[in-house]
């Protein structure tokens, strides 16, 4: 993050919803990656729900405390396509899971992900998959025991890094855009709006 998008950041106030939805999942507002996890406070929740309808983002919780709730965003078009892929069903299916439907997968990832957190345990393994992450990446992670990986960026790189590296400069332009907006007083649903016009995604990353 640039200095000057870190003033912006402490200028407006990290807790805002709008600046969290930004920091957090702006490479799936821009339309440039699948999904995003989100963290929120349970009082900004409602806040989270009421911009995210009739965005074309869909949302699963994965997770709840007293305090945080733990989301999922993604698209729900693009999911769906991305578990019709042979090698992400077969990864899957040796982790078992056996029902690919979008929420049937989500609700064992989401017991996975609380049964592991709440045993003390790494994330699973596939979160990566969940995420959008390559499978090459995902696996490479896991052969590696996330060690001698080629670059550190939204994952670690196993395989393609120019590729990559490429890919997370878009997302980090595509954050910093957003928060140059947020501070000069637009709202995240109307840039949510802005980057589902393609010509204009393609303008801005």
């Amino acid at each position: 993050m640039s200095c000057e998008t870190l003033q912006f950041v402490q200028k407006i106030g990290s807790e805002t919803v709008d600046l969290q939805l930004a920091l957090q999942c702006a490479p799936l507002l821009a339309g440039l990656k699948i999904s995003n996890m989100l963290s929120i406070c349970r009082k900004l929740y409602k806040n989270v729900t009421d911009i995210l309808e009739d965005s074309g983002i869909s949302y699963y919780i994965l997770r709840e405390t007293d305090k945080k709730i733990i989301m999922l965003l993604y698209n729900e078009r693009q999911m769906e396509s991305h578990f019709l892929r042979k090698d992400v069903r077969r990864f899957l299916g040796a982790l078992g899971y056996t029902d690919f439907s979008i929420n049937a997968l989500l609700e064992r990832f989401a017991k996975r992900y609380c049964d592991n957190i709440g045993n003390g345990e790494a994330f699973p393994h596939e979160m990566g998959v969940f995420l959008g992450y390559p499978l090459e990446d995902v696996k490479g992670f896991i052969k590696n025991q996330g060690k001698n990986f080629l670059y550190s960026g939204y994952w670690k790189v196993y395989a393609n890094m120019q590729q990559k590296v490429q890919i997370f400069q878009k997302f980090e332009y595509a954050r910093e855009f957003m928060i140059m907006l947020i501070s000069e007083g637009t709202g995240i649903k109307e840039i949510i709006e802005i980057f589902n016009y393609e010509e204009l995604r393609e303008a801005v990353v």
